[in-house]
């Protein structure tokens, strides 16, 4: 028996924690050598997959005894996190250990020692968890991780029970997986929403724009054009004013330079050359096109010459 002891104790050596910490509380708790050594393990484990630093230092002291063995949850949005939660009910409520009291075997139960802290830390975030409707990616990472990390030490966590701890973390591991395929899933389906909302949104306002160029008025020049969609209007904007004069387009801007000067096609003009307009159509590069030639604009000496004529008190 001493030789696994030691050898557990030996592979903890290389985890970088606060040994001095988890061996003075191990010292308080009366936990043998094998249980400071999975404490040290434990307490670097919590450290390295949980956002909050303090998880830490707290799982090291008194704050993860023994709660309740019923779910203490009346409804839940995850299945699979309140299954996860119920296979650590049974593992505390069937574990037992046995001591010798005289002619006598008793069976007594744990309320601190380090497997007690993990599966209080792991019910703690489950029953927090299970009810919340938008749990995060990032989250059920962190936890999957913790248990994924975990099952890579079976030797530090032997066990004589029937349901071990190591085959109770293995069970949670399965049911975290399968939430994490759920979130996943999820979240691509709310990027596919946004982007066919993004396209119905386009498809409105391109029909929308037509309708006032054509429907509104009597303009013949624009059965001229190829196409009436805003990225094809674009290359008909006036040359004094295209805000992407990259893809102007001489023989579109003369078919339409009478219609450019109606109110109708001034109105229309100017809602081809808003940023959304080109954010929404062509994404950031027609943006960053615009932008420069916007700059170039405000840079020119004829409209500085202006700007200074309107800002001379006489």
């Amino acid at each position: 028996m001493a030789a696994p002891v030691a050898a557990a104790a030996a592979s903890t050596t290389a985890v970088k924690t606060g040994g001095g910490t988890s061996a003075k509380i191990s010292s308080c708790l009366g936990i043998g050598s094998t249980a400071s050594a999975q404490l040290d393990l434990l307490q670097s484990l919590v450290g390295k997959h949980l956002a909050d630093p303090t998880e830490a230092d707290n799982f090291a002291h008194d704050d993860y005894t023994k709660t309740t063995f019923e779910r203490g949850i009346p409804r839940y949005e995850h299945p699979h996190l309140v299954a996860a939660l119920d296979i650590l009910l049974m593992y505390q409520t069937n574990r037992r250990g046995k001591s010798c009291c005289g002619l006598c075997v008793c069976r007594r139960s744990y309320k601190h020692d380090p497997r007690t802290r993990l599966v209080e830390l792991l019910k703690r975030w489950l029953r927090a968890n299970a009810i919340n409707a938008n749990v995060g990616e990032d989250e059920v990472r962190r936890i999957c991780g913790l248990v994924r990390d975990l099952l890579n030490h079976p030797q530090l966590f032997r066990s004589r029970n029937k349901r071990s701890f190591m085959h109770t973390i293995a069970e949670v591991y399965e049911h975290m997986k399968m939430q994490l395929r759920e979130v996943l899933q999820r979240d691509r389906t709310c990027a596919e929403l946004a982007g066919r909302v993004l396209i119905l949104s386009r498809n409105l306002i391109s029909d929308a724009l037509a309708y006032l160029l054509l429907a509104a008025t009597d303009l013949h020049s624009t059965d001229k054009l190829p196409s009436i969609e805003v990225v094809s209007l674009w290359q008909s904007l006036p040359a004094e004013s295209n805000p992407l004069p990259r893809r102007a387009d001489v023989g579109q801007q003369a078919i339409m330079r009478d219609a450019w000067l109606t109110h109708c096609g001034l109105l229309i003009a100017g809602l081809l050359s808003m940023r959304w307009a080109f954010r929404l159509f062509d994404g950031k590069s027609a943006e960053e096109e615009a932008s420069k030639a916007f700059a170039l604009k405000d840079r020119s000496p004829d409209l500085q010459a202006i700007r200074d004529a309107e800002e001379s008190p006489n």
